[in-house]
C-alpha cells in the first residue's frame, strides 16, 4: 500500500515526533524511573500518542486504587498512564490521513494493508530512536519496555507482536508474562519489587 518513499517519509516524521515527545516526558518525570514507553493507536490509521509510565507514578496509582483486582490497568494500559509526551506538529497524522483519504470507505483490504504498513513504519521509527539512545539509561539497562498498543482494543495482539521486534529476548519474555505477578521474572513481579523498594528507602 505505502510506497518505499512514503514509508521513509512517515518513518522520519515519526522519529522526530517520538524524539520530541520523549524529551517532554523526561522533563515531566525528572528523576523518576521509566519502565515503559508506548505508542497509542486506534483502528483507523491516523496519528499516534506517546505515553510512558514510571515506577513512582505506578506506586501512586496503586496506592490510590481501591479495587486491587483491576490494578493491571495501571501497569500496561498507556491511556491510563500518568505521562504523555507532546510534540509540536502532528505531521504523521496529516501524512497518513492524506494517504487514507484515497481509499474507499468500504475498502477493508486497503485499510488493512495501510494499517500494516503504518505499524511497520512506527516500529522502525522506535528502533531508530532506540539506536540513537533517545530512551536513556533505563533502556540501556534493559529496564524499559517498548511496544505499540491499540487504545480501542482493535488488535490486542499488537502489544506482544511489537514487543518481540522492539525488545531484547529476555525483556520480551518478561513482557509476555506481564499480567502474572506470581511468576518470578515476569515484568509485573519485577515492577512490584521496585515499588516495594520505594517504600524501603
Amino acid at each position: 500500500m505505502l510506497t518505499d518513499k512514503q514509508k521513509q517519509h512517515i518513518h522520519d516524521l515519526a522519529v522526530a515526533e517520538i524524539t520530541e515527545a520523549m524529551a517532554d516526558i523526561r522533563h515531566k518525570t525528572g528523576n523518576e524511573r521509566i519502565y515503559a514507553f508506548a505508542l497509542g493507536l486506534v483502528e483507523y490509521p491516523c496519528g499516534f500518542f506517546c505515553a510512558a509510565n514510571t515506577v513512582e507514578a505506578l506506586a501512586q496509582s496503586l496506592e490510590q486504587d481501591d479495587d486491587n483486582e483491576e490494578d493491571s490497568i495501571w501497569f500496561w494500559y498507556p491511556s491510563e498512564w500518568v505521562y504523555d509526551g507532546q510534540f509540536t506538529d502532528n505531521r504523521v497524522h496529516q501524512a497518513i490521513k492524506v494517504i487514507g483519504e484515497h481509499l474507499d470507505d468500504d475498502d477493508q483490504i486497503g485499510y488493512a494493508q495501510l494499517r500494516h504498513d503504518y505499524q511497520e513504519c512506527l516500529i522502525a521509527a522506535l528502533q531508530t530512536c532506540d539506536t540513537q539512545g533517545i530512551f536513556g539509561a533505563e533502556r540501556a539497562r534493559g529496564e524499559m519496555v517498548l511496544f505499540l498498543h491499540y487504545v480501542d482494543i482493535f488488535d490486542e495482539d499488537v502489544d506482544d507482536q511489537s514487543s518481540a521486534i522492539l525488545n531484547p529476548p529476555a525483556l520480551h519474555h518478561a513482557f509476555l508474562q506481564r499480567w502474572d505477578e506470581e511468576t518470578s521474572g515476569s515484568l509485573k513481579a519485577t515492577l512490584l519489587g521496585w515499588v516495594d523498594e520505594l517504600y524501603e528507602d
